[in-house]
């Protein structure tokens, strides 16, 4: 099985749970170079990460569809038995793919959305608004925990730690979120984890 990822993006949460599996798996970091690529492109036209190519040479794009065939691997592993917890692992990962990645990358990359320079201050300024409202939003549904489904760590929480780790770098106001704040450190403490955040040099800040 083979990964393509790119660092400190969306295809980190794939990454976490491939390890919280214990899944063998080949990472190859997506450069321009290999996104550009024939070969790639024919794997992904959209040339986005992540993108899991099976051992039987079947191909999955899209964070959601490779996050769930990985559960699947381990017959379920990392997704809850319960049918609400369900669907709050998959409104999570929702909430994320549909609404806040895109917003991260206005505020953090504008010009990918528009190339206009005299516009990119106020793009940041909206995606910072809308973004601390999803924070919030993302906070009041995790609650006490420990973790987005309750007591066991699933993919939502693999990838809410994308979210997170995000949200500090962008220095958003982690520390009013009492919730996330509290399951920073959990989050961290997981071998899965710390081994993902070293595979692609990444420093684990709280």
């Amino acid at each position: 099985m083979r990964l393509y990822y790119l660092p400190q993006a969306c295809s980190f949460a794939a990454r976490i749970t491939v390890h919280e599996l214990a899944l063998d798996c080949e990472f190859v970091e997506a450069t321009s170079e290999v996104r550009a690529s024939s070969h790639f492109l024919q794997l992904a036209p959209l040339s986005k990460v992540p993108v899991l190519v099976t051992d039987g040479g079947e191909v999955i794009t899209e964070l959601t569809a490779v996050l769930s065939y990985l559960c699947a691997l381990r017959e379920g592993a990392l997704l809850p038995r319960d049918p609400m917890a369900i669907a709050r692992v998959y409104e999570c990962i929702s909430l994320f793919t549909t609404e806040m990645h895109r917003l991260f990358i206005q505020c953090h990359q504008p010009h990918r959305i528009l190339p206009d320079e005299h516009l990119h201050a106020r793009l940041k300024e909206e995606a910072r608004h809308k973004l601390t409202t999803l924070l919030r939003i993302a906070d009041t549904r995790l609650g006490a925990g420990p973790y987005v489904a309750g007591a066991e760590f699933s993919i939502a929480d693999a990838m809410l730690t994308v979210v997170a780790a995000w949200a500090i770098e962008l220095k958003f106001p982690i520390a009013e979120l009492s919730n996330i704040q509290a399951w920073v450190p959990r989050i961290l403490a997981r071998p899965s984890v710390q081994k993902a955040f070293s595979e692609e040099g990444i420093t684990a800040r709280a």
